[in-house]
């Protein structure tokens, strides 16, 4: 990864003209190509620099994602590093927890994006730390970064998430950015045929089955996302209130067995399932589960304690339906996870109208570009929007 990101800085205009150094330039790179944000966005977006507080981007997701990302990037050649750069994060958590406070101190720019900050916590957004890097932890730094992250998520005052973007899951983040075919996910998974049903709706081959708690551990793809590749959201982290409150459910051995009843299931596709002869496996070809990343992800988070009582305890429902059709698929990936609201305001900025004031404006005004931010709970004439003269570099 770190030869493709250096050739396409070198090859892109953008990213050299825009911003000063290779550090700013990374941390571009991925807002630009991995998380598909425009060139006006990711301007906007990155805050490093002189006195940036640790802090290199901010970047808060409406819609679907209600999420904060905050980034810091480490751009280096494959090599090992130390827990420095763990540090610089967890410093950046501890500022925040004082946003007026870290607004009086920090660059204008960086107190900017506080701001957009600011208005997304106070919607209850989640807030992501993400160490971006080409570089590699070392098994000190590593066991580093466990420790941060179980004390990040398990503050009363300003949970967070915090997530590793290594070359690994840089590769796949990427990739599905650039919608490329991933290598398929081939499994084999036990089963109980007491606690199994295999049937037939609409054509379509379906399996359900009550499956316990630790062996969704066995699940390939959980750690670097491969699994969730047609999921339209991906993790949240353990810091998410329902996420937290499944943990909870999780660790706690008198709930835990009750975890089938209080869980709706994960669902997954498949190209191709068979089972085993004697009905107690069943092979599974392109597994993709559309709805339960964030079930999975927790568990996956928690797997000390689910091993630690062997397994015994618990069961989650699994929905597997065959589909080759591609299409089929999406409709299925996106008609189940339909379940966090989205307010009218969330929407009302990006409706036809503003994105037709947008073009006309940019249309008129030669380097100028126009951005639009959530409305307000008013006529949609007054929604907020902002519009930014800009000369061409």
């Amino acid at each position: 990864m770190y030869k493709r990101i250096t050739t396409e800085i070198v090859s892109s205009s953008f990213l050299r003209d825009n911003f000063p150094n290779d550090g700013q330039r990374f941390v571009a790179w991925y807002l630009h190509c991995v998380l598909l944000l425009d060139v006006h966005q990711t301007r906007a977006a990155i805050t490093d620099g002189q006195n940036d507080k640790q802090i290199d981007a901010i970047v808060v997701e409406d819609g679907e994602e209600r999420r904060v990302r905050i980034i810091q990037g480490k751009f280096v050649k494959p090599e090992p590093i130390d827990a420095a750069s763990l540090r610089e994060v967890l410093s950046a958590w501890t500022r925040l927890k004082d946003l007026p406070q870290l607004q009086l101190e920090c660059s204008g720019k960086l107190a900017e994006r506080l701001e957009a900050m600011r208005v997304a916590l106070e919607d209850d957004y989640d807030v992501q730390f993400e160490l971006l890097t080409t570089g590699q932890l070392t098994a000190a730094a590593l066991a580093d970064f466990n420790a941060f992250q179980r004390e990040m998520a398990d503050n009363a005052d300003f949970g967070a998430g915090l997530t590793l973007v290594d070359s690994g899951l840089l590769e796949t983040r990427l990739s599905e950015a650039e919608k490329r075919d991933l290598p398929e996910l081939t499994t084999e998974i036990d089963i109980d045929p007491e606690r199994c049903l295999m049937c037939e709706e609409s054509g379509v081959r379906v399996v359900l089955v009550m499956l316990p708690i630790a062996q969704c551990l066995r699940l390939p793809g959980i750690a670097d996302g491969r699994l969730f590749r047609r999921n339209v959201r991906q993790s949240l982290g353990i810091s998410n209130k329902v996420n937290k409150a499944m943990r909870d459910t999780l660790v706690h051995p008198e709930k835990a067995k009750y975890f089938f009843f209080f869980h709706n299931g994960i669902t997954a596709l498949c190209r191709e399932f068979t089972l085993s002869s004697d009905k107690r496996r069943l092979r599974v070809r392109a597994l993709s589960v559309v709805n339960g990343c964030q079930s999975l992800s927790t568990i996956y988070a928690t797997s000390g304690k689910v091993t630690e009582r062997g397994g015994t305890q618990g069961s989650v429902l699994l929905r597997l339906y065959e589909i080759p059709q591609d299409d089929l698929g999406e409709a299925i990936s996106i008609n189940t996870n339909s379940q966090s609201a989205v307010k009218a305001r969330d929407l009302r900025s990006n409706d036809k109208y503003m994105r037709e004031r947008k073009r006309r404006y940019e249309l008129g005004v030669p380097g100028g570009y126009f951005i639009t931010k959530r409305g307000e709970e008013r006529p949609a004439d007054k929604d907020q929007a902002k519009c930014h003269g800009a000369r061409e570099n």
